[in-house]
């Protein structure tokens, strides 16, 4: 009797799977047919005639949309990002760049070391006028980097303007693989403390990161600082590897899950690990996402590092690349699977309208950490163990630095004293150079109480307000433009940074500008202060 009404509820099981599949794939088929429908219609009688690759694009855009933000169509260029990072390597020249002036022309921050760039004697200030004969006028980086990386071998010429030179010079360079800087910067701090700044994930992230850290320790150091902060995350490999570096071999550190709650993928440590004892801080902060989530992730649930800095992302899906189309191959980027941590939780942000159609968070669910037990957040990204915000840049200094005045002033000051030799400091000579460079320009910054002050005065000249309240206004509003020249005196130690790192870049490369903000990051003397007292990192582990 058991047997015969097991197999009744077997039986209706399927039937009533089957129908509901059978369903799907009728609307499936239905409204395929409607899509199809609809732009036959619209090709036979428009009034214009249609453009169908940007109707379909426009129409597969908005029908992704639904999903999520990483399920898209890819362009070419985009793709390319995907292949740089299977590789660890692009075609190009090797520079680093940047603009200068008022007409933001295209510069030479620093050439990379051992790159066509270098090897034929591109320096820092160097501006970039022409290439391969089209002019760079009005042309960001962005745009710039697409027209100078290319296949290897190929060449390209660049038409440059020198400070001291008399004319332009011609460069004729072929391109080569250039290997991303996964690792921008590393340095042993005091009391032996190593930290190492990672950008990404790739192909070649775990092999730089163990040449920086063996250097490291080898000068010394005892434990270590890594900043994910700004890492936007990568290849799962590279952060399951770069994992496995801190963990005992077979160590979980993600697992994946698709359709329905079962576990369709684990990964586990793999390699014998570079140290399983040592002292770590990892940095994050709201743009660590993907790889760096799970990297911080894992090492959070088994309780191996402390993590610092702010809450992350929250970008825990899987994608995958499938091709699509006949004619004109494209390739689909879609969301297959959701990235879950050792502990169990979701590392995807999850997001809910409420009743008032806002988005809003879920409740928090939370989950315990594999040794010592300590509560994590799940579908909330990463929450660090000490939740610090990175000390914010001072409005006026913002202004400065985004309108290029710090940059224009180095090659202003550079092309005035080119016998001069920069010695690492910015002293108070230089500072006031920079103070007379402004006024005589004319920065242009204007407090947000300027604008309210110009606004009010509109609006009382509009509606006729008598002249005792708009002289109140005006009165308040020279106080405000009287205290703009008062910023320079209250930011100088701020101003004298900025100059510091544009000076240092110039003379000694990209590297300096990482060892000065070094210096004043308060997160990072946080993290050092924590790892110099043993006691109180066993703390926060829960030991």
């Amino acid at each position: 009797m058991k047997r015969i009404i097991l197999f009744t509820l077997l039986t209706v099981t399927i039937v009533k799977s089957s129908e509901k599949t059978s369903d799907y794939y009728r609307e499936l088929s239905d409204n395929i047919r409607l899509f199809f429908d609809v732009m036959m219609t619209f090709n036979e009688n428009y009034v214009d005639t249609a453009d169908i690759e940007k109707m379909m694009n426009e129409g597969i855009r908005a029908m992704l949309s639904t999903t999520d933000p990483y399920t898209v169509l890819l362009r070419d260029r985009e793709l390319d990002h995907f292949n740089e990072l299977s590789t660890g390597t692009y075609g190009g020249l090797g520079i680093f760049l940047g603009t200068s002036g008022p007409e933001k022309t295209l510069t030479v921050i620093s050439p990379m070391d051992d790159t066509p760039a270098s090897r034929a004697g591109l320096r820092a200030g160097d501006q970039i006028i022409f290439i391969d004969g089209k002019s760079t006028s009005g042309m960001t980086v962005r745009d710039a980097s697409t027209h100078l990386r290319g296949e290897k071998g190929s060449r390209v010429n660049l038409k440059i303007n020198r400070i001291g030179s008399e004319r332009p010079l011609d460069f004729n360079l072929v391109r080569e693989n250039i290997n991303v800087r996964n690792i921008p910067y590393s340095e042993l701090m005091d009391d032996g403390i190593g930290y190492i700044k990672l950008t990404q994930f790739t192909a070649t992230s775990y092999s730089d990161f163990v040449r920086h850290f063996e250097k490291l320790i080898s000068e010394g150091a005892s434990s270590m600082i890594v900043d994910l902060r700004f890492n936007p995350g990568g290849l799962l490999d590279s952060a399951v590897r770069l994992t496995s570096g801190f963990l005992p071999r077979g160590s979980l550190v993600v697992f994946t899950r698709g359709r329905g709650e079962t576990i369709d993928n684990e990964y586990t440590t793999y390699m014998t690990p570079l140290d399983t004892e040592i002292p770590l801080v990892v940095l994050i902060n709201g743009s660590s996402a993907s790889a760096s989530e799970i990297f911080a992730g894992a090492l959070q649930d088994h309780d191996r590092a402390v993590i610092i800095g702010e809450q992350t992302f929250g970008k825990g899906l899987v994608q995958q690349l499938f091709d699509v189309g006949n004619h004109d191959r494209r390739n689909l980027k879609m969301t297959v699977r959701r990235y879950y941590t050792p502990s169990g939780r979701q590392i995807q942000k999850d997001i809910i309208e409420d009743d008032k159609n806002l988005k809003a968070e879920k409740d928090t669910v939370f989950f315990n950490t594999l040794i010592n037990k300590r509560k994590v957040a799940s579908e909330m990204g990463v929450i660090p163990d000490i939740e610090i915000k990175s000390r914010r840049t001072p409005e006026y200094i913002q202004y400065l630095r985004m309108n290029n005045h710090f940059t224009d002033f180095l090659y202003h000051f550079t092309e005035l004293n080119q016998d001069r030799e920069y010695d690492g400091e910015v002293d108070d000579r230089i500072l006031n150079e920079f103070r007379e460079y402004l006024d005589n320009i004319g920065s242009g910054y204007r407090t947000r109480g300027e604008y309210l002050s110009d606004s009010l005065l509109k609006y009382f000249d509009d509606n006729g307000y008598d002249d005792e309240i708009v002289q109140h206004v005006r009165s308040a509003a020279g106080l405000m433009k009287q205290r703009v020249h008062e910023l320079f005196d209250k930011h100088t130690e701020d101003i004298r940074t900025e100059l510091q790192k544009d000076f240092s870049v110039f003379k000694w490369g990209s590297e300096e500008r990482y060892r000065i903000s070094n210096r004043t990051d308060n997160v990072i003397i946080r993290a050092a202060e924590i790892l110099r007292d043993n006691k109180r990192y066993r703390k926060i582990l829960g030991y």
